[in-house]
């Protein structure tokens, strides 16, 4: 269980921080915002769905999730400055880490069960 808690810590820190300031310093300009907002729309809800995977189990570790929004509303905050659409996106990641993380708990109920 703490194998799955460092994997998606790192997972957090990777692409919700590590990326785009890599993003950023690298590429600059219009281009980067480009990506940014590709990254905001494909790449972090992907991640934020497998963290919730990973905190799903016998007992949800909820906290995973929260974290994770957590982390992208700072560095997107310290990134490319404050934006309300930021705690929306936050909200949303949040939940699809909830939603997978209780998918995966009555997956394994269920298998349990039978």
């Amino acid at each position: 269980m703490k194998k799955n808690i460092i994997i998606s810590m790192i997972l957090s820190v990777i692409s919700m921080i590590a990326l785009p300031l890599l993003v950023v310093f690298y590429i600059g300009g219009m281009d980067a915002m480009g990506i940014l907002l590709l990254m905001l729309f494909t790449l972090n809800p992907i991640v934020s769905i497998i963290i919730g995977v990973l905190s799903g189990g016998k007992k949800v570790r909820w906290y995973l999730p929260v974290i994770n929004a957590a982390i992208f509303l700072i560095a997107q905050s310290v990134i490319t400055g404050f934006d309300i659409m930021y705690i929306l996106a936050a909200v949303t990641y949040a939940g699809f880490g909830f939603a997978a993380a209780y998918i995966i708990k009555a997956v394994k109920n269920k298998k349990q069960a039978v």
